[in-house]
Parts: C-alpha cells; structure tokens; sequence
C-alpha cells in the first residue's frame, strides 16, 4: 500500500509560521531518509518465519498425521509450541526463532512468559481442509512484504518451492507460518504507551504530589459509535487485519508545547466494507491541553519494532513542536502540522508489509458529534459522540 498524500488542512500566515513550515519540511524529509538504515534489520521477522516454514515442511512426514488431526473446521490455526511430532531439534529451532522475532518486535520485556510462543500455524482457508484430511500434501508459506509484487513463496514436502498467486486463493492446501497478532500487537501498544507515557513525566510527578484525598472530576471521553473502512489491501496469506489508532494532540501535562500520544487498539476492525459498532473510548481529553486531537488509523504487520516506533514518532513530533512559536498559534493548526509530521516521518518500507497507513481524522474536537464522518483519505468512515463519566460519590 502506498503511503497516501495528505493535504495541509490549515494554514497561518504569520511570518513565525512560515519559518517554521520551511524548517519543519526539511526536518522531516531528513527523518525519511534516516529511519530506512534504523529499520533495516527488521525484514528478518519474515527470514524467521520463512526458516519456520521450510523446516516444517521437511517435517511433514513426521507430524502429518498429528497436523491433520490438530486441524479442523473449528480450529484452522495453532500456537507452534502445541505442534506434535515435530523432532527436539526443530522444536528448539523454532523457540529460538520465537525469542529472535519478540526482540525485533520489542516486546520480549512485556510479555509475562519470555518463552511463551506468538508464533502460530494457520491452514490459509476452510476449503482446504477436504483435501488436508483425504492426505493432500500441503504447502508451507509466509507473508514477506513482497505480496504486491503478485508471489508468495511456499515450500513443498518433497524440499522444493513453489510460488503461488497472492491475490487467488490456492485449492491445495496451505499452511502458513504467522504471528499471532492479537497477542504481538496487545504487548506491541504496551511498548509504545510506555515509550509515550515516559514523555509525560510531569503528569506523574504532579499525581504523586497530590494529596490523598482529592475530590473527583467528572472525565470527558469521546467514543466511536460505528466505524467502516473501505479497503485493507491484504492479500489471503495475511489474515485479517489488526488495526489500531494514534491520537495525537498537545500535553496538559507541560506549560511548554510537548506531544502527546497515545495508542488504541481497535481489536475487531479486521475486515473491509464490514461496519463495526464497539462503543469504545477512543480520546479520553484531560490528557490534552487544547479541546482538539487528530486521529491516524494504522494497519499492524510484522516487520516492525514498536519501541523504535515510538520513539521515532516521539522525536520527530518534539522536534517540530520545538520550531513552532506559541504566541499567537492557532492550536488546530498545530495539531494538524504535528500529525502530517508523524506520517510524512514514516519510510516507504512502512506501507508494504509494515504497519500501512488507512486514514487520518483530523481535528477532532471534545464535545462534538461526527456522524458518518470521513477521513482526509476517504478509506474509512466513522461516527463519533462526546461521554462524560461522572465520579462514583
């Protein structure tokens, strides 16, 4: 998917606005050509899972038996650490691939079983279990970011590869080495907040230094009430997506201008041209210092590292609240500057099979209600409504 172009929504024609958009726009172009070479090592998730796939496959006739009868109509995917028959060698293989891949992805710290697998084993499609069971052998693939290129690389039983139609499901039956991206993306967003909360040192400080007793404030939310999006480009060996959102905004934790930002995860938007109705917090507003945030909806993939992300996102919106004056600045414009500067931050080898751009909602206002509300990029659309929880007294 190639990262779409977005338009700067609002302009200030102040001579310190103007110096800043000029030194803003080499700002982030120099950050484009720098995340490539910091990004580089994270396309070997996908060696790893294409070294899973290959031993598997060399594996079959081993643990044929077993898979046929692990796999069914009520279970077409399995953590690999329940895979029998497989030998101690590959079994000790995998776990070191396991480890290798929670390190690019920064989450090994977080998970509560460092051993524990995310990587998982899904035959590609129910119709392939007819022909699993009546002894077919099957195929062993992987995503690799390469799919929009048309190939999907498979490995065969017999030791040979084969290369498959990314965009038409196979009849033979395929099995695909993964991620278990619920689990990868849940401890992923943990990274990142913890990355983005550390920014906010002030809040914590401020919360320590409180009294104990302190009355309570009502707490003013805005929550998605529905949400659609028109395309996910994923191709079958992808599985369904894992969305998520990056609220940006300004703090209320500092008296000088330092982001704010924070990461949801929107767990059960995996499909396109399918309407969800979650009822979900998506801002909670005492974090921001003005009534206005922007909202980037993101696909999660494999091949990247959340820490890093954060933090590259983290640095890049400090540098440009940095050359933005205050007096006088319009706080939506800032925003929206803050937010194109995260995406315009982001490398190309983002949109492949990284985490894809879907969409941005620019300046969203506390106590608004966006009814079927589109996005700058028209790929999603969404309904958003203001809730206030008051104290329990």
């Amino acid at each position: 998917m190639k990262l779409m172009s977005v338009v700067m929504l609002s302009l200030v024609s102040s001579v310190g606005v103007a110096t800043f958009t000029a030194q803003a726009h080499s700002l982030e172009i120099n950050r484009i050509h720098e995340m490539p070479n910091e990004f580089a090592s994270f396309h070997s998730v996908a060696q790893n899972k294409r070294e899973i796939a290959q031993a598997l496959a060399n594996e079959y006739l081993n643990m044929g038996d077993a898979l046929q009868y692990q796999i069914n109509e009520y279970q077409l995917s399995i953590d690999l650490d329940e895979l029998a028959g497989i030998s101690l060698s590959t079994q000790s293989n995998i776990n070191q691939h396991n480890i290798q891949i929670k390190q690019l992805k920064g989450i090994s710290s977080h998970q509560k079983n460092s051993e524990q697998s995310i990587i998982k084993l899904r035959l590609a499609d129910e119709s392939m279990l007819a022909r699993l069971h009546a002894g077919e052998a099957p195929l062993f693939s992987y995503a690799s970011g390469d799919e929009e290129e048309g190939n999907v690389e498979a490995f065969d039983t017999d030791g040979g590869i084969q290369y498959l139609d990314a965009y038409r499901l196979p009849t033979q039956p395929v099995f695909i080495v993964e991620l278990d991206k619920a689990e990868t993306m849940k401890e992923g967003i943990k990274a990142m907040n913890e990355v983005f909360d550390s920014a906010d040192k002030e809040v914590v400080n401020l919360l320590l230094n409180q009294p104990f007793f302190v009355a309570p404030e009502p707490m003013s939310m805005t929550v998605i009430k529905n949400i659609k999006l028109k395309d996910i480009k994923e191709s079958w060996i992808s599985g369904p997506a894992e969305v998520y959102a990056i609220i940006s905004g300004v703090s209320a934790a500092s008296a000088e201008l330092t982001p704010k930002i924070e990461v949801v995860e929107l767990p059960y938007l995996d499909h396109a041209k399918k309407e969800y109705t979650p009822n979900q917090i998506i801002v909670q507003w005492d974090h921001y210092r003005w009534q206005a945030v922007d909202i980037l909806l993101m696909e999660s993939d494999d091949n990247m590292n959340y820490k890093v992300l954060a933090t590259a996102l983290l640095d890049v919106a400090t540098q440009v609240l940095q050359l933005i004056p205050e007096a006088g600045t319009q706080s939506a414009a800032v925003i929206t500057r803050l937010t194109n500067a995260i995406i315009q931050a982001m490398p190309d080898s983002w949109t492949t099979n990284e985490d894809d751009y879907l969409d941005v909602f620019y300046t969203i206002l506390e106590n608004q209600t966006y009814s079927e509300y589109h996005g700058a990029s028209d790929n999603a659309k969404i309904t958003l409504e203001p809730l206030v929880i008051q104290p329990r007294h």
